[in-house]
């Protein structure tokens, strides 16, 4: 039996509960929250695709936050942001190791070339081996490149 993405979160949540760990706790409950509002919408997303971009999101937004603090610490050296950028940069760490790693442009050619051998490949079957084996691992743009430039 496979351990998806949303048992790990809950798992984890549970030991960050227990250790008394409160900003994984609210950070994980955060998610779980998020990820049931989106299951329960007429178009419900579900699954680790669903709950590993909705990660996926708040590191985005955290990170273009911590960028403006960024900046604003440089244009009010009299604030002191130190403690939001380090909350900031703490979720992320913590919301990291949920997030799988993308492929490359180089692994994602050495799959299409691996492909090839076997006989012609349209772009349709490129993208749907990619998300039978690789799914969540690789952006369609990124995909859609490397079988252009072969």
């Amino acid at each position: 039996m496979t351990v998806t993405v949303l048992d790990r979160i809950t798992a984890d949540r549970a030991i960050a509960r227990q250790s008394r760990d409160t900003p994984a706790y609210q950070i994980l409950t955060q998610i779980l929250g998020d990820y049931q509002t989106g299951a329960t919408l007429k178009k419900p997303k579900v699954g680790d695709g669903a709950i590993i971009e909705l990660v996926r999101l708040i590191v985005k937004a955290n990170n273009d936050t911590i960028a403006l603090l960024r900046t604003a610490e440089s244009t009010f050296p009299e604030r002191d942001f130190a403690e939001k950028l380090s909350f900031l940069e703490n979720q992320n760490t913590i919301l990291s190791q949920y997030i799988p790693e993308l492929l490359t442009e180089t692994e994602l050619q050495t799959i299409l070339v691996n492909l090839v051998i076997g006989g012609p490949v349209s772009i349709g079957d490129f993208q749907k081996h990619l998300r039978e084996n690789y799914a969540d691992r690789f952006k369609p743009g990124t995909a859609a490149q490397v079988y252009n430039a072969a």
